[in-house]
């Protein structure tokens, strides 16, 4: 993978886990799928068609399947039995290399970053997989540490 960094001097970097610094799409399609048959789809998910829906919300997605196969889904079952199987297998996420190493660089040439998003300073795999797992909403710690690096520009 090359990782194509803007030139720049910034104030600091916001590193997401879920798809940026852990490479979950593979996890989140192996759940919905399960989810999918066990809720009463029927038939299996089209890879390319679950991938055209990366950052769609879970109950949308869930609502865009059904209609694309004509199946009325609950979609918050679906929410519920998906996310109990991705966190099952969330353990199997492999990191994005290129990415961490990036990030664990950014950290040490900016001492003063701010909020969650700069602890893969020293965060092995099984750390970053278990804030994956544990962590705070995604809306607290990025808004934070978006609002203090805006503050420094």
């Amino acid at each position: 993978m090359k990782l194509d960094i803007p030139q720049g001097d910034f104030a600091g970097y916001l590193f997401d886990l879920d798809g940026t610094l852990v490479d979950t799409m593979p996890l989140h399609f192996v759940a919905w799928r399960q989810a999918l048959w066990q809720c009463g789809l029927g038939r299996d998910l089209d890879e390319d068609f679950f991938y055209s829906l990366g950052g769609v919300p879970t109950l949308l997605v869930a609502q865009r399947i059904g209609e694309r196969y004509g199946v009325k889904l609950d979609a918050a079952e679906v929410e519920q039995v998906k996310e109990k199987i991705y966190l099952e297998h969330l353990r199997e996420a492999k990191l994005i290399l290129p990415v961490v190493r990036f990030a664990r660089r950014a950290r040490r040439g900016h001492a003063g970053g701010a909020g969650a998003e700069s602890r893969p300073q020293s965060a092995s795999g099984d750390e970053i997989r278990r804030w994956m797992m544990t962590g705070a909403p995604a809306s607290s710690p990025a808004v934070a540490a978006a609002s203090a690096l805006l503050r420094a520009r």
